[in-house]
C-alpha cells in the first residue's frame, strides 16, 4: 500500500512559517496496522530560491584599531535562509553586535542589482551636549552615604545632596558593622549593628567612604564627556566653646547624659564613654533628681598650632585635651592619673576622639550642633541600629566651681583660699567630724534645707517646671584634730555659682562625708548653719569659670575633599555586582575600587592666595602583573576584596597658583588661574571635565566660575593621554606618564564620584549641588545580541558581552601593557576586515594601510575562521587606514550565486513509534552539532541542490529512495491509524527545516507483515 502525503497552507501567526515541514494528514477511513514496515519511496520539496546560511560558513573576523591597541572580533550570521536584502541587514546586525562599544557601531550592508554584496564603516556622529537626559535618579548607584537626588529634566542636571540620614538629620556615623559585640558587654548581644564613626570630612580621601557612579550609561568612546560642576560648603573653622585659642581662653565643659534604662546605660554597655564615672544628678526644688546626669567642669586644654597642614582651620590646629575631674578616691592619685581624652575638629563640626582605655571606639566622634539655639551642644555619633540615638552630649559649662576641681593644677580648697571651718562646739553641743575620703555633695536640700533655703547657689530657673539645684560634689581629703576639713576636692564644679554675697552659703553639709560624735540638741538646721564647713566664693574671675563671652561658631567656604572620574565596565560590574556576604564580611557592596581616570580636589587654606586655594591631584588605573595575575583577577579581586584591592598611579598634583612651573613632554604647562580665582564663596563654582576623545585618549580640564556656574572661565588643559609631567609643586614622588591605558572591551567608561556631604546643621538646604552633565551614551543591561542561533544578554555588562564575541587565538592588547605612544583618532580606526579562511595576498607588516582588497598583514592572517565571504563572493580580506574618509565601503568581488539546496532532512512521523537517532558532537568553537536523542525517523533525504545558480522564483527539490528502505514498526496489539503527524528535521542543527514552501509531498509504501513467516 502506498501513502501519500502533503502539507497545505495554513494561518501561522509565528515569526518563520514551518506548516510546510511540521503538518498533519488526516484519515476518512483508518489504517489497522500491528506489524508492519514503512519507508519513504519519494519527496518533493520546494523552496524559494533564497539564499541558505549554515554554521560553519556564518562568520566574519575582524579588528578595529593597530594590532597592538584595537580588538579583534568575530560576527556570527544567525543561519537561516534569507533573501539577499534580508541578509544584508543580517550581516549589518551581526557585525554590530560584535563590535565593543556605540561609538564603533556603525556597520551597514547592502546588496546591489547585480547580487554583488557592499559592507560599509561609517562614522557614528558624537551626540551633543544634552544627552545628559541619558542619566536619571534610577541609574545613579550610590554606597557609603545616603543620598538624595533630583534630576531636572529641563535643565537636563542631576543634582546630588548628599546626607548621612534621612530627614536631613547630618552626620550620625558610618562604617555599619554587621557584628558589634565587640563593643558590647556580653550580656547586650543583639543590637545587629553600631554605627559610630564619625566621618571627618576634610579627609582627603572621600573614595573610601562614599562613592556614587551611574549605570547603563558610558562616556560616548569618540568625543563623549562628563563634567562635574563642584560647589564650597560652609564649614567649621573654629569655636570659642569648643576649640579655645590659648590657655587663657580656659573652657569648661559639661558633658550631659540621659542614657538610663536604654541600650547606651553603662550598667549593660561596658564600653560606654561615661562607664565608671561619677555623674552627677541634680535635684529640684521638690526633692526631686533630675531626668539625666551630667559632669561639670571638664577643662579643654587648647591645641597646638600645626601650620604644616595645608587644610587651613580647623586642620592647623592638632589634638585638644579634656581634662576630667577627679574620679577616685584617693587624693594621693587623682591629678597625675585624671582621666584625659584628646579629640580634632573638623569641616563638619566634629570632635573626633582617640581610642584610648577609657573610650573604646575608634573614631568616635561629638558634632556640634552649630547655630543651634539657645546654646551650642556636641553631640555623640554613637547609634545602634534599630534603637535611636545616644543621648549623651558635650556642652559649655554655666559658672562652675573650678577652685579645687585639680582639672589645671592640684590646688585644693584650704583655709588659705575659700574653706570656711565650723564652729567648735561647747562642751556638751553637738559635734561632728568629717571623714577623709568620703565624697558628697554641696547644699545637699535633703539635710538642714532652712539653713540654705535663700541661698540660689547652684539654681536653674525653669519654665514651668520646678528650679533644679546643680551644686558641686566635693571629697574630704584632708581634716584636722577637731574633725573639720583642712583639704577639699571637687568632683564636679556644679553650675551656676558664684559670690556668697550674692547668691549665698554653699555649705559642706552632705551626711554621707561627716559624722555625729556628740549627739547634742541641735536640729538639722542648726548643724548646718553652726558646725558644717562651707566655702566662701569670693572673687569670681579666679574661682568661677566661664565667666567670658564665647562667639559663635565661625564658617566659611571651602571646597570639600572629592574625586570624580570614569570606571571601566568590568570594574563596575564586578563593584555593582559585590560578593556574597554569607560568611559575615562586610561591605558586600565595595566603595573603594579603583578608576580608569580620577581627578581629585583638596582644599587648601583660604589664606593660601599664593597657591589659590585647591590642590588638583590625577590618578590613574595602571594594572600591573604584580597585583593581577590575570584580567580577570582584576574583577575578581575588586568583588572580593570589599574594596581594598585599589590600584592608583599618580600622573599629576599641582595648584592653580603655580602650575605654569610644570614641564611637560608635549606642549606647554596650563597658565595660572588669575586673580578672579579668590578664596571660595557662596558663587563660586569648579568645573572639572574628564573628555573621552578619538576612543583611546582622555583629556582633563578644568575651570571655574564666580556667578554660580552661569558662565565658566579660564579652562585649561590639565593633562591628556599620552603625556609625563615632571616638576611637582609642591615636591614629592616623581609623577608616571598618563598612559594610553583604554582598551575598547572595558567600554563603558561610566562616570564617578566621591563626595562628602555637606553637614551643617540647619544650612544644608543653602548648601549648592554638585551637578553632573556630558555627553553619553546608553548601555541597558537589558540588551540582547545575538550570535548565531545564540541569545548574548547584556545583564553581566557590555565588558563580558564583549568577551563573548572577541576572536578566539586572535593577537589581543594586554590589559598590563599601555597602548603605543602616539594614536591617532580612531573615531575612523584602522580596519582589517576577514571574509575567508584562504585566497589572502600575505603583504609585510609595515605594509601601510589601506592594502589593496584581498591583502593582508602576515600578523593578521592567524586565527583562519572567516568563511562568510565565500558565499558571498567577498574579497579574503580588506583594510582600511586610520582616520579614513567616512564612509568606508568593502566591495564585493564578484555577485553573489545563489544556489538553491536543502540540507540532510531526517523525515519523522511523530505518533508511530519507531526508533531511530540523530547523534551529536560539537564543532572547534564548542558549538553543538545534532541533537543527540531518539526520535520517530521513517527516512532520510539526503542533501540536494540546484547543479547551476537559477532565477527561478521557487525551486522544487525532488528525492527518490535509490533503494528500498524500510523500517519495521511492531505494536503489542492493533491499532488504528486516523491521522499522521509528520515532521522535517536538519539533521546537522537537530532544528525543524525553516524556509519551504506548500506543498511539501511525501510518498511512503506501508506492508503488514505476516507473523508467521517470523
Amino acid at each position: 500500500m502506498f501513502l501519500c502525503a502533503t502539507s497545505a497552507q495554513k494561518d501561522s501567526n509565528e515569526a518563520t512559517d514551518l506548516t510546510a515541514s511540521l503538518f498533519q494528514n488526516q484519515l476518512d477511513e483508518p489504517i489497522k496496522v500491528k506489524k508492519f514496515e514503512i519507508e519513504l519511496v519519494s519527496s518533493v520539496i520546494r523552496k524559494d530560491n533564497k539564499i541558505t546560511i549554515t554554521q560553519p560558513d556564518n562568520l566574519l573576523l575582524f579588528r578595529l584599531g593597530p594590532i597592538d591597541a584595537g580588538e579583534a572580533y568575530t560576527a556570527e550570521v544567525e543561519p537561516g535562509v534569507y533573501t539577499l536584502t534580508d541578509l544584508a541587514i543580517e550581516i549589518a546586525r551581526a557585525l554590530n553586535d560584535a563590535t565593543p562599544c556605540n561609538a564603533w557601531r556603525g556597520w551597514s550592508c547592502s546588496v546591489d542589482g547585480t547580487n554583488k554584496f557592499t559592507i560599509t564603516f561609517t562614522t557614528v556622529s558624537t551626540p551633543a551636549l544634552s544627552t545628559i537626559a541619558e542619566i536619571t535618579e534610577a541609574r545613579l548607584n550610590t554606597r557609603g552615604f545616603e543620598n538624595t537626588y533630583t534630576f531636572d529634566a529641563g535643565a537636563n542636571t542631576v543634582s546630588l545632596e548628599p546626607v548621612y540620614m534621612k530627614g536631613g538629620d547630618g552626620n550620625v556615623g558610618i562604617d555599619v558593622r554587621a557584628n558589634s559585640t565587640t563593643y558590647l558587654t556580653k550580656d547586650y548581644d543583639d543590637a545587629n549593628a553600631a554605627s559610630y564613626r564619625a566621618v571627618d570630612i576634610g579627609n582627603p580621601n572621600p573614595e573610601n567612604k562614599t562613592t556614587t557612579m551611574v549605570r547603563e550609561v558610558g562616556l560616548f568612546e569618540a568625543g563623549g564627556r562628563v563634567e562635574y560642576i563642584i560647589s564650597p560648603v560652609p564649614v567649621f573653622q573654629t569655636s570659642t566653646r569648643f576649640a579655645p585659642l590659648t590657655s587663657a581662653d580656659d573652657v569648661y565643659l559639661t558633658l550631659e547624659a540621659d542614657v538610663e534604662g536604654t541600650v547606651y546605660d553603662p550598667t549593660i554597655f561596658e564600653d560606654s564613654f561615661i562607664e565608671n564615672m561619677d555623674m552627677y544628678k541634680g535635684i529640684d526644688e521638690l526633692g526631686n533628681l533630675s531626668k539625666h546626669s551630667q559632669k561639670n567642669g571638664i577643662l579643654i586644654t587648647p591645641a597646638g598650632n600645626v601650620n604644616a597642614k595645608k587644610e587651613g582651620p580647623p586642620y592647623t590646629r592638632s589634638k585638644f585635651t579634656l581634662n576630667f575631674p577627679p574620679m577616685g578616691i584617693d587624693p594621693a592619685e587623682d591629678f597625675n592619673v585624671r582621666r584625659q581624652e584628646k579629640y580634632f575638629n573638623t569641616f563638619g563640626g566634629n570632635m573626633i576622639f582617640d581610642e584610648t582605655i577609657t573610650q573604646k571606639f575608634p573614631n568616635r566622634g561629638f558634632q556640634i550642633a552649630i547655630g543651634e539655639s539657645p546654646t551650642e551642644t556636641a553631640l555623640s555619633t554613637l547609634n545602634f541600629s534599630g534603637y535611636d540615638r545616644e543621648n549623651l552630649k558635650f556642652r559649655l559649662a554655666t559658672r562652675p566651681l573650678i577652685l579645687g576641681l585639680q582639672v589645671k593644677d592640684t590646688e585644693k580648697i584650704t583655709e588659705t583660699n575659700i574653706l570656711v571651718k565650723g564652729a567648735t562646739p561647747a562642751a556638751g553641743e553637738t559635734k561632728i567630724e568629717y571623714r577623709v575620703g568620703s565624697i558628697g555633695t554641696m547644699n545637699l536640700r535633703t539635710f538642714g534645707l532652712a539653713a540654705f533655703s535663700s541661698s540660689t547657689q547652684g539654681k536653674l530657673v525653669k519654665l514651668l517646671e520646678p528650679d533644679v539645684f546643680k551644686t558641686p560634689r566635693y571629697r574630704i581629703d584632708a581634716v584636722d584634730a577637731d574633725g573639720q576639713p583642712e583639704e577639699v576636692t571637687l568632683m564636679d564644679g556644679g553650675e551656676h555659682m558664684g559670690e556668697q554675697k550674692a547668691l549665698g552659703d554653699l555649705f559642706l553639709n552632705d551626711p554621707n562625708t561627716f559624722t555625729i560624735t556628740v549627739i547634742g540638741t541641735d536640729s538639722d538646721e542648726d548643724i548646718v548653719t553652726n558646725k558644717c564647713a562651707k566655702v566662701d566664693i569670693a572673687d569670681e574671675v579666679t574661682q568661677i569659670g566661664n565667666l567670658g563671652i564665647f562667639e559663635d561658631v565661625q564658617t566659611a567656604f571651602q571646597y570639600l575633599p572629592t574625586e570624580v572620574g570614569i570606571v571601566n565596565d568590568q570594574i563596575f560590574q564586578a563593584v555593582e555586582e559585590g560578593f556574597n556576604d554569607n560568611i559575615g564580611i562586610n561591605p558586600s557592596f565595595p566603595v573603594k575600587y579603583s578608576k580608569d581616570v580620577s581627578v581629585k580636589i583638596t582644599p587648601l587654606s583660604r589664606t593660601n592666595t599664593a597657591e589659590k586655594f585647591v590642590e588638583f591631584q590625577v590618578h590613574q588605573f595602571q594594572p600591573t602583573t604584580d597585583v593581577f595575575v590575570e584580567e580577570a583577577d582584576i574583577g575578581a579581586n575588586q568583588r572580593n576584596s570589599g574594596g581594598q584591592i585599589e590600584v592608583k598611579t599618580l600622573v599629576f598634583q599641582a595648584r592653580p597658583g603655580n602650575w605654569n612651573s610644570l614641564t611637560y613632554s608635549a606642549g606647554s604647562a596650563p597658565a595660572n588661574w588669575t586673580a578672579a580665582f579668590a578664596a571660595p564663596d557662596a558663587d563660586q563654582r569648579i568645573k572639572i571635565t574628564i573628555e573621552q576623545s578619538q576612543i583611546y585618549k582622555q583629556i582633563i580640564k578644568c575651570s571655574f566660575s564666580t556667578d554660580a556656574g552661569v558662565s565658566f572661565q579660564e579652562e585649561i588643559t590639565l593633562l591628556e593621554s599620552g603625556n609625563k609631567v615632571t616638576g611637582q609643586v609642591p615636591s614629592g614622588p616623581a609623577f608616571k606618564k598618563f598612559e594610553f591605558t583604554t582598551k575598547p572591551r572595558h567600554f563603558p567608561l561610566h562616570p564617578c564620584i566621591s563626595q562628602y556631604p555637606s553637614v551643617l546643621r540647619d544650612q544644608i538646604s543653602t548648601n549648592p549641588d554638585t551637578i553632573i552633565k556630558g555627553i553619553f551614551t546608553p548601555y541597558p543591561r537589558g540588551a540582547s545580541y545575538r550570535q548565531g542561533f545564540n541569545i548574548v544578554r547584556g545583564f553581566n555588562g557590555n565588558y563580558e558581552k564583549n568577551l563573548i564575541f572577541q576572536t578566539e587565538g586572535a593577537t589581543q592588547p594586554s590589559v598590563f601593557a599601555p597602548f603605543p605612544t602616539t594614536l591617532g583618532n580612531n573615531h575612523r580606526p584602522q580596519i582589517v576586515l576577514k571574509t575567508k579562511q584562504t585566497g589572502f595576498t600575505e603583504v609585510a607588516n609595515a605594509s601601510a594601510y589601506p592594502l589593496a582588497d584581498g591583502e593582508i598583514r602576515i600578523q593578521e592572517v592567524p586565527p583562519i575562521r572567516a568563511t562568510l565571504g565565500g558565499i558571498l563572493a567577498l574579497h579574503s580580506a580588506y583594510s582600511a587606514e586610520e582616520e579614513f574618509t567616512s564612509p568606508k565601503n568593502f566591495v564585493g568581488a564578484a555577485a553573489t550565486e545563489v544556489i538553491a539546496d536543502i540540507p540532510t532532512v531526517a523525515v519523522e512521523i511523530n505518533n508511530i513509534p519507531i526508533d531511530g537517532y540523530i547523534s551529536k558532537d560539537y564543532d572547534v568553537r564548542d558549538a553543538q552539532v545534532g541533537v543527540g536523542s531518539r526520535l520517530p525517523i521513517v527516512g532520510v533525504i539526503p542533501s540536494l541542490e540546484e547543479t547551476t545558480a537559477s532565477t527561478k522564483p521557487q525551486i522544487d527539490f525532488r528525492y527518490n529512495a535509490p533503494y528500498s528502505q524500510p523500517v519495521v514498526c511492531d505494536l503489542p496489539t492493533e491499532q488504528f491509524l486516523y491521522n499522521l503527524s509528520f515532521r522535517l528535521r536538519e539533521v546537522s542543527t537537530g532544528r525543524i527545516l525553516e524556509g519551504l514552501r506548500h506543498p511539501t509531498e511525501l510518498i511512503f509504501r506501508l506492508r503488514n507483515l505476516d507473523e508467521k513467516l517470523e
